[in-house]
C-alpha cells in the first residue's frame, strides 16, 4: 500500500493485478496513470454488473461510502529530463466479502459481492478492467481534458469540506487540474494544488 503500509489481500477474495508501463510522460503527469486506472475500474464494474461506484481522489474506489478498491502507481524517474522510465500500476479490488476482517477495517470495508446479486467471475472483471484501462491509455495524449472531466464526474469529494493529513484546518476541494492534482481552498481563500497526500471528509482519528 501507500507510504509503506500493507494492503489487506486475503487469498481468493479479491483481484490483485499489476500493469507494467513505459509511458512518455513527465513526472508531474505520471499520476494520470492512476486517474485512468480508477476510471477503468469504475467503468468495468458498471459494464459488467451495472453497479455504480465512486472515486475518492486520488486512488480509492468506493461503493456505498465504503472502500471497495485501491490503486497504487510506482516507478522509476529519469532525473535528467524528469520523465518516467517505467511505471507499475497496481489495482486491488475486494470481490468476495471476508468474514475474518481485521477489526480496524470493519467500518470502512466492502466487497463487490455485497452489491451484486449474481455469481462473480474474477477473470471476467479483470479482463474488462484491462480493456478499459488500455482504451483510456491510448487516448491519454489526445483526450486528456475529456479524461479529467470524466474523472471529476466520478469523484465524490469535489465541493466537499475535507481534512488533509499533516495540515491544520479544513479545506474545500475545488477542482482537479489537467495533471490530476487536487485544487483545495483554505479558509482564507488561498488555493493550493495537491499532487499526493491523504484526505478525509470526516477528519482523521
Amino acid at each position: 500500500g501507500r507510504r509503506g503500509r500493507s494492503f489487506y489481500s486475503p487469498d481468493k477474495n479479491g483481484i490483485y493485478l499489476s500493469l507494467i508501463l513505459r509511458p512518455q510522460l513527465k513526472v508531474e503527469d505520471a499520476q494520470l496513470i492512476t486517474i485512468i486506472a480508477a476510471l477503468a475500474v469504475v467503468d468495468a464494474i458498471k459494464s459488467c454488473y451495472g453497479i455504480k461506484t465512486d472515486i475518492k481522489w486520488l486512488n480509492d474506489i468506493y461503493l456505498d461510502q465504503k472502500k471497495l478498491a485501491g490503486i497504487l502507481t510506482e516507478g522509476e524517474i529519469v532525473l535528467e529530463n524528469t520523465s518516467s522510465r517505467y511505471l507499475v500500476v497496481g489495482i486491488g479490488i475486494n470481490i468476495f466479502y471476508d468474514s475474518n476482517l481485521p477489526e480496524a477495517l470493519k467500518d470502512i470495508y466492502t466487497a463487490l459481492e455485497v452489491a451484486v446479486g449474481q455469481d462473480l467471475d474474477r477473470d471476467y472483471l479483470a479482463a474488462a478492467i484491462i480493456n478499459h484501462f488500455y482504451a483510456y491509455y491510448r487516448k491519454l495524449e489526445t483526450d486528456k481534458e475529456a479524461i479529467i472531466n470524466q474523472y471529476k464526474a466520478y469523484c465524490f469529494i469535489l465541493s466537499q469540506e475535507i481534512s488533509i493529513k499533516g495540515q491544520e484546518g479544513k479545506f474545500i476541494a475545488r477542482d482537479i487540474n489537467q495533471s490530476g492534482h487536487l485544487i483545495v481552498e483554505d479558509k482564507t481563500g488561498t488555493l493550493q494544488a495537491l499532487n499526493s497526500g491523504e484526505i478525509s471528509i470526516g477528519g482523521f482519528i
